[in-house]
């Protein structure tokens, strides 16, 4: 039997005067009394069914970064990817599309629960070393984990955080479409897409991972594990979680193609300086010699054993890469929010009270407990690192200050 959304007045964003507590909130978000134990576990179900379709879709056997590991990977996210999102679309899994929208909050408490699984039996299964449980738990012991040399620990995690943030940007503009129909707000539907595209741009270069910091040193500790289990698939797309819910925004509609299609170029604009800088510097890895596009020899600084690249992408800036990254992130986040900052004090205050739950509390003392051990225990070489997730954490707080609230 499929689940009921139960598309309603009920499901949009709460205001103070109808606020309930206790048992109430399951309805006040739209779930019946068994949806939330649901919802809990569909990122578990996810995470298995993705799992069984990368087991099961043949894959490209490729090796790792040669100068630092001898390991060889099964690469098929893209394959993966697109039959997540087919099985979604047809409704296979007896969900509706709008499911992971109206479940997201019970959905993300069960995606940090999974996350905390996964970590004991990845962490416990390898053996302890000199540093304090508390490190060893959050930072991971193990660099790597294969599993019947069909299945990478790391870039399994990946293909799921990426494929669920997409599904959760789809669920999310379907919900959208079947509250409001013709009504709807097209800024929302390019927001999605381009969090599609960045998913579906991630698998098709997916091979260009195994030369990152990530794949090569970061451990399988929780903040890796809930990083691409919760916070990427979940976070990410937050946006969503307060605007899929609202009616589109009243602009000059004669405005609205050009902001449009300026919005889609500056993004498309990012994208290219972002994967152009990423493609330049994974072909001075596997190539040191071979000219970028043909045409763009590479200069280098070098050691001897450690070499610098400085031409093309990275002769214009450090860190080109995330120049782009910052241009994608401002246009994906101003197109959604354009009309929707200037809330009345009505939402407002609903924003207000929703965010001083007992839930929203837990969440950020959780993030704070987290960040302040990372910070504490950390090795002094990794706290820049550590600075930069609370800035990043601060302004995605400030992002969803600004957002009503839908159920928290």
């Amino acid at each position: 039997m499929r689940l009921s959304l139960g598309f309603s007045g009920a499901t949009r964003c709460p205001f103070p005067g109808n606020r309930a507590h206790g048992s109430a909130e399951a309805t006040k978000s739209g779930l019946t009394t068994w949806q939330p134990v649901g919802a809990f576990l569909t990122p578990t179900a996810i995470f298995a069914i993705l799992l069984a379709l990368h087991v099961v879709l043949p894959a490209q056997r490729v090796a790792g970064y040669e100068r630092v590991t001898s390991s060889r990977y099964r690469l098929n996210g893209l394959a993966v990817f697109v039959c997540a999102v087919v099985i979604w679309w047809s409704e296979l899994t007896l969900a509706p599309l709008g499911w992971l929208w109206l479940a997201k909050l019970r959905a993300l408490d069960g995606a940090v629960a999974l996350s905390a699984v996964i970590t004991a039996w990845m962490v416990g299964r390898a053996p302890a070393d000199h540093r304090s449980l508390l490190v060893q738990w959050i930072e991971g012991r193990s660099r790597n984990l294969q599993f019947r040399r069909d299945v990478d620990a790391k870039m399994f995690m990946y293909v799921f955080g990426g494929t669920f943030l997409a599904l959760n940007a789809v669920s999310s503009a379907a919900y959208h479409y079947s509250q409001y129909g013709q009504a709807a707000n097209v800024g929302l539907f390019l927001h999605t897409a381009m969090w599609v595209w960045f998913v579906a741009d991630y698998f098709c270069f997916q091979r260009g991972q195994l030369f990152t910091f990530d794949i090569i040193e970061e451990r399988l500790g929780f903040k890796l594990i809930v990083a691409c289990i919760a916070v990427y698939p979940c976070l990410y797309p937050i946006a969503l979680w307060g605007t899929a819910g609202l009616a589109r925004p009243d602009i000059d509609p004669s405005w609205e193609p050009l902001w449009l299609v300026s919005s889609a170029a500056v993004f498309l604009l990012g994208w290219v300086i972002t994967h152009g800088a990423n493609l330049q510097k994974y072909v001075f890895k596997r190539f040191p010699e071979r000219p970028f596009l043909g045409s763009v020899r590479p200069v280098a600084i070098t050691d001897g054993e450690r070499s610098i690249l400085c031409s093309g992408f990275w002769g214009a800036a450090r860190h080109m890469n995330y120049t782009g990254e910052i241009l994608e992130a401002l246009v994906v986040r101003r197109r959604i929010i354009l009309g929707k900052t200037d809330l009345s004090l009505q939402r407002a205050s609903a924003t207000f009270i929703c965010h001083s739950t007992p839930r929203w509390r837990a969440l950020v003392a959780v993030e704070q407990a987290v960040i302040a051990a990372c910070s504490a225990l950390s090795s002094p070489l990794r706290r820049p690192a550590t600075l930069w997730r609370v800035v990043a954490l601060s302004s995605r707080s400030a992002l969803c200050s600004q957002l009503p609230c839908c159920g928290v």
